[in-house]
C-alpha cells in the first residue's frame, strides 16, 4: 500500500485546493466579516438559526457576490455542514 502514497498524497492536496477555492469570492467573504467583527459592525448570535441549538456558531453566506458579504446567518458547525456543498463533494 505503500507504493500509492505519493498520488493519494496529491489527490488529497488536489481535493483541498479545490474546495478552498471553489467559490471564487469565499475567502474574501470570510475577511470582511472577520473584519466587521472586529470593528463591531456585526455581531456573532449564539444560537443557531437552523436547528436553535445554543452553541458556538459560524457565518453561513448564501451567496458570495461582493454585494452579500456581510448578509450571513449563523449556524452550529453540523448545521453548517449539512448546507454548505460544493460541487466535488455533490
Amino acid at each position: 500500500m505503500t507504493r500509492y502514497r505519493g498520488k493519494e498524497a496529491e489527490r488529497r492536496r488536489a481535493r483541498r485546493r479545490s474546495a478552498y477555492y471553489a467559490p471564487p469570492n469565499r475567502w474574501k467573504a470570510w475577511a470582511a466579516v472577520r473584519a466587521a467583527l472586529k470593528r463591531g459592525d456585526l455581531e456573532r448570535s449564539d444560537e443557531c438559526s437552523a436547528c436553535g441549538d445554543i452553541e458556538e456558531t459560524v457565518a453561513h453566506h448564501w451567496s458570495y457576490e461582493p454585494e452579500h458579504w456581510l448578509d450571513v446567518v449563523w449556524m452550529c458547525r453540523p448545521c453548517h455542514q449539512k448546507y454548505t456543498m460544493y460541487p466535488e463533494e455533490v
